[in-house]
């Protein structure tokens, strides 16, 4: 929210609404689709291993890139 306001304040903010959809679409459709699959299909354990690979992954990633301009 303090990065919208800031655009806002400075001038620079642009709305665009064919992306915004897309985005909506997109949020809406892996919330439903991650809220069965955490109910019905995988246990709490299993989604909590899955999730701290993917943190660390993407902690990796951006470790390599800022760091050392290796990009993966």
């Amino acid at each position: 929210m303090a990065g919208l306001l800031g655009l806002t304040v400075a001038g620079t903010f642009e709305l665009d609404l064919n992306l915004l959809w897309k985005l909506v679409i997109a949020v809406l459709l892996g919330g439903g689709i991650g809220s069965y699959l955490s109910n019905k299909k995988f246990n709490l354990r299993f989604l909590g291993g899955l999730t701290a690979i993917l943190v660390i992954y993407v902690g990796l990633r951006l470790v390599l890139l800022h760091a050392f301009g290796i990009k993966i």
